[in-house]
């Protein structure tokens, strides 16, 4: 993958993953560190299902690949866990 290639979809796909995790916060009311695995499970999941989406065919399942794959998703996920960080404690409801 290229690194243009990494940007355009990297933004979208933070976005998403980012999203998710504020549902299962709001809706299912998760909080700490359940919501941090998440986001990084969300970012491995969706990086590496991109990596598969945007590889030339036949897909060559070598050790590259893989590894790309995953680098491309914990760096999503862990993205999405710093903007729960930076942000998660200033968006609750507040009390009383």
């Amino acid at each position: 993958m290229q690194l243009p290639e990494l940007l355009v979809a990297g933004v979208p796909l933070i976005l998403v993953v980012t999203g998710l995790v504020q549902f299962f916060k709001q809706k299912l009311e998760w909080t700490g560190q359940k919501v941090e695995i998440l986001a990084i499970t969300l970012g491995l999941v969706m990086g590496f299902g991109y990596n598969v989406y945007a590889a030339p065919d036949p897909i060559t399942w070598g050790f590259k690949f893989i590894f790309e794959g995953l680098v491309f998703g914990l760096a999503l996920g862990l993205v999405a866990t710093g903007i729960y960080d930076a942000y998660g404690d200033k968006t609750q409801k507040p009390m009383g």
